[in-house]
């Protein structure tokens, strides 16, 4: 069948524009979207920029200052003892967030959030290869429960699980049978008159001592 090369070449123009319009990929990195709610409703507070998909070297970005209808919303929960919420997708790569994405949420009590002067830590667990495993977030410093300024300052760190000690079961069952072996070997020596009867030997020659020496006296 006859395809036009014209054609061809639009088609695949037009896929690699969908594509780029969709991808989170950004240059030689990824941006994952960072959200945070003051209630019900999540909204954007900024992108986590990871160079990579181990996310070395990540970096807060874009983050939105809060609106004073905002502020009044985290001071609200701050009084009632509440939670400063926030989320990421649960993957790194792929097309851009959707409402059938699954989400990771880490949550802080909203007074730190303030007390902190809206400074804070981020703490992402991911896989390493692009699924996130869980989000923390923590006050960076402490102060007054005051907003001096209604712009964030945040700091992320990416970690991946680290692999637990292995018991050394071979080198364990090698010890046991090098024992076992050993036991064996000691069980077939050929046992002298003294080692073979020695309970019995034993008290005769006490008994014969302490005759000897009744009759000295």
């Amino acid at each position: 069948m006859w395809c036009n090369p014209i054609f061809v070449l639009l088609f695949e123009c037009s896929y690699l524009l969908s594509f780029a319009a969709t991808s989170q990929d950004v240059g030689s990195g990824y941006l994952l979207s960072l959200e945070h709610s003051f209630g019900d409703t999540f909204t954007k507070r900024g992108d986590i920029y990871f160079p990579n998909v181990k996310g070395e070297n990540a970096v807060v970005q874009n983050e939105i200052a809060l609106s004073m209808e905002e502020i009044k919303e985290l001071e609200k929960l701050a009084i009632n003892d509440d939670f400063y919420r926030v989320r990421v997708s649960t993957k790194v790569l792929g097309a851009a967030p959707s409402s059938e994405d699954s989400y990771v949420v880490g949550i802080m009590p909203a007074k730190q959030l303030l007390e902190a002067n809206l400074s804070t830590k981020i703490d992402i667990l991911t896989d390493g290869i692009g699924n996130i495993i869980s989000i923390g977030i923590t006050p960076s410093s402490f102060g007054i429960m005051q907003v001096e300024e209604n712009e964030f300052d945040s700091s992320v760190t990416v970690s991946m699980p680290t692999t637990a000690t292995v018991p050394d079961t071979y080198g364990y069952l090698n010890k046991m049978e090098m024992e076992r072996r050993k036991k064996e070997i000691a069980d077939k020596q050929p046992t002298s008159f003294f080692g073979k009867y020695w309970m019995y030997i034993l008290p005769v020659v006490v008994f014969v001592m302490m005759s000897n020496a009744a009759q000295q006296q």
